[in-house]
């Protein structure tokens, strides 16, 4: 048990340079800090973690992984058990919630390439967020928010079985969700991944921004990005309000995808595969706004590409 929520670096070893961490379980316990907190190891950069499991509960105001909470080196062989819930800005935050929260099943926020056969089958949720125009929260069975290439082909599996779950009454319209049941966020691209996970969103207030997926909540970058090779088994839905919604809900910028709710860049979708239930929210409760739904994408931007992908799931509003 560690609890500090004005420190940084927390997890079984707080921080890993050039060293390795192998051969490690964690269980039965908790982690609370203000950044960085792993199940296993806060933050990596240039060292390993190699065949390590967790079963733990872990909380911060943002960087928030199950096995890791930053990764800036090699992340292989490693499962976050079913067992642990991974949380931000809940009540074990203290009067902390979160502001940019990216919580991941096994890395909070990924700034490299080194991941292989990592698996997530803990339940992430986030029930309590910073109201701040500026927390945008990027959760993801995996990963909450990537900026590296990831490939999780032949024996390099990446993939998520746990649940991706927000409730929140935040009243800040202008913060935005970023959901995904591998990836919440991602610059880079990201190829092989598998969900069959379910990815819920439910708010009791009105949004501008809520992207919602199967594999990839959102892509943002400036540069040309590949989803291909992805499969998503798992149903993808948010609920417009909750029992203490006062009158109807509005979301004004929502997407959701069985394989990518959303980009602002050129991505080209190739070789995926969606067999999960994608549908939106209470009509009674949605008050009048644009909802794009999609069993492959949501909404694409730029020059983007949809190529050899299939829907086998249901999409409905």
């Amino acid at each position: 048990y560690l609890y500090d929520a004005n420190s940084g670096y927390v997890g079984l070893f707080g921080y890993v340079g050039t060293g390795t961490v192998k051969n490690v379980g964690v269980v039965n316990s908790y982690f609370c800090a203000y950044i960085s907190v792993g199940g296993v190891v806060g933050e990596i950069n240039g060292g390993i973690v190699s065949n390590c499991y967790s079963s733990v509960s872990a909380s911060a105001k943002t960087s928030t992984g199950g096995i890791v909470g930053y990764n800036a080196g090699t992340v292989k062989d490693c499962v976050n058990e079913t067992t642990g819930t991974i949380s931000v800005g809940t009540a074990g935050s203290d009067s902390y919630s979160a502001r940019l929260p990216y919580v991941g099943g096994v890395i909070g926020e990924n700034a490299s390439a080194n991941i292989s056969n990592v698996q997530n089958k803990a339940k992430l949720t986030i029930s309590r967020t910073e109201n701040n125009a500026n927390a945008d929260v990027r959760i993801g069975g995996v990963i909450g928010a990537n900026s590296a290439a990831i490939d999780g082909t032949s024996d390099k599996n990446i993939s998520n079985s746990g649940e991706v779950v927000v409730e929140s009454n935040n009243t800040n319209v202008t913060l935005g969700f970023f959901e995904g049941g591998v990836v919440g966020w991602t610059s880079a691209s990201v190829k092989n991944v598998k969900n069959t996970g379910t990815v819920s969103h439910k708010h009791s207030v009105s949004l501008q921004k809520l992207y919602l997926s199967g594999i990839v909540g959102a892509v943002v970058s400036d540069q040309d990005v590949e989803i291909s090779g992805c499969r998503n088994e798992g149903e993808v839905y948010f609920n417009a309000a909750t029992a203490s919604a006062s009158g109807s809900v509005e979301y004004t910028n929502n997407s959701l995808g069985g394989i990518l709710a959303y980009s602002t860049s050129n991505v080209a979708i190739s070789s995926c595969e969606n067999a999960g239930y994608v549908h939106g929210g209470n009509s009674t409760e949605l008050n009048g706004k644009t909802l794009y739904i999609g069993g492959v994408a949501g909404y694409l931007k730029g020059k983007s590409s949809i190529s050899s992908c299939a829907n086998t799931g249901n999409v409905y509003n």
